[in-house]
């Protein structure tokens, strides 16, 4: 095994690096600020602001709950796979060069999901936003890094992170609106502008910078990273409908184990990987990194459910459904300083206990009913509020939820009386509809 590399955008690196090469005056370097926090937004407004418009992309694509699944997965797939291999390539071929590529990525994509026709095109152009989001993020703070000398990154970096958490509360109050008052391809429109902007700051403030140390890309791990986690994906998404006992679904299983073993091999074997081994030798940081990911599967899983709740279940409009994330983005963004300050005097054991804890019993209280709650009789409606629950309307007026949640809140709602139909299985390369009706 190889001796582990430090990661492109590990914080620890960052704050080691050597003094900027370009002596920048005070207020290049806030407009050099301004640009990644110009670049970073696209990412952070885009992500919030869809998630509480996934109901009306639903509604106006007909697609179905696997369907709609993959309009977030596919994004997130491509980001998380190659957010490290986007900082190596900042690295060795220019931080500002790849973040203007990762920005007109983003954008370019911005418009093909814009202009998408089906989900299955909005599907795609989603994993080409990820593509460039994984090239400009970790490329916005390998540029802050490059341009404030180390004793005014604590800062900036701080500043890019308010920046960030407040685009990111905003974000659902908007995806909200435009979903209600015009329509959620705008969701996409106002990217383009907006990257437009951030070329342009730039070009004009921004230096190039590159590490003359930097080797090779790890692409034979990008693409065994991508491959495999697609294929679990698929396979868990496309299971409720096909069964675990399924031979494609466990071909499918089966094929992304592999891949990812394949992956773990080949890391193991590369001289600059993008995932150095050695790191998982460290029990703190395994635990850290297990814990970060049972946290964020929960609250992942709860966010992309919720809107769907709310607007599906309880009946409100998008705009009041992105007002109700308000609190949790707000209560992220202005307290996440004082969070770092507490880690800081009473140790990270606290934070890393009590946090979950908190997410827990919040993510619980979703799953209560109201009191009141309870199921009515004949041709009544029921309304079981809280996360999960299932909502009955009169015969025939809504389908069957389709895909691994299975209720009123995603896939439609199954009438309490008349006949039922059995949705068609999704074959391996179908992420759409099967036979149920669009929902109205």
């Amino acid at each position: 095994m190889t001796t582990a590399q430090p990661g492109p955008c590990e914080g620890g690196q960052v704050h080691a690096a050597a003094h900027p090469e370009h002596d920048l005056s005070a207020a290049r370097k806030r407009w050099v600020l301004v640009a990644t926090v110009l670049g970073s937004s696209l990412t952070f407004i885009d992500g919030s602001a869809l998630g509480v418009a996934l109901p009306a992309v639903q509604r106006d694509l007909a697609a179905g709950t696997a369907a709609v699944q993959w309009v977030s997965n596919a994004y997130l797939l491509t980001l998380g796979a190659l957010v490290l291999i986007g900082g190596a390539a900042g690295d060795r071929f220019g931080r500002r060069r790849v973040f203007l590529i990762g920005v007109a990525i983003f954008a370019l994509a911005s418009i093909g999901c814009a202009l998408a026709p089906s989900v299955q095109a909005l599907i795609a152009g989603r994993a080409v936003q990820g593509i460039g989001a994984a090239l400009l993020t970790p490329g916005a703070l390998a540029v802050i890094g490059a341009t404030f000398p180390p004793e005014e990154r604590g800062k900036a970096f701080g500043t890019w992170a308010g920046f960030g958490a407040l685009t990111g509360m905003i974000g659902p109050l908007v995806g909200g609106w435009l979903a209600d008052a015009a329509d959620w391809r705008a969701i996409f429109w106002i990217n383009v502008p907006l990257a437009i902007l951030t070329a342009v700051v730039t070009l004009a403030v921004t230096p190039e910078s590159r590490d003359p140390d930097a080797k090779g890309l790890d692409w034979m791990g990008a693409v065994l990273a991508v491959a495999g986690l697609g294929a679990l994906t698929w396979a868990l998404t496309a299971a409720p409908d096909l069964g675990f006992a399924s031979p494609v679904i466990l071909g499918g299983l089966i094929a992304g184990v592999a891949l990812l073993a394949a992956f773990l091999w080949a890391e193991a074997r590369q001289r600059q990987p993008m995932m150095p081994l050695d790191l998982f030798r460290s029990s703190v940081f395994s635990g850290v990194n297990l814990l970060t990911l049972l946290l964020y599967f929960a609250l992942g899983g709860a966010m992309f459910f919720l809107p769907f709740d709310l607007i599906r279940v309880q009946g409100w409009s998008a705009t009041e459904a992105g007002a109700a994330m308000l609190p949790f983005a707000a209560v992220m963004g202005l307290f996440s300083g004082l969070a770092g300050r507490i880690a800081d005097r009473f140790g990270a054991r606290l934070s890393l206990s009590v946090g979950p804890a908190l997410a827990g019993i919040g993510l619980a209280l979703l799953a209560v009913p109201a009191p009141g709650d309870g199921d009515g009789g004949g041709e009544g409606r029921t309304h079981r509020r809280g996360l999960g629950r299932q909502q009955r309307r009169g015969a025939g007026r809504q389908p069957a939820g389709r895909g691994p949640i299975g209720l009123g809140a995603v896939g439609g709602l199954r009438g309490r009386r008349g006949p039922t139909r059995r949705p068609r299985p999704a074959g391996p390369g179908h992420v759409g509809r099967g036979d149920d009706a669009p929902w109205p």
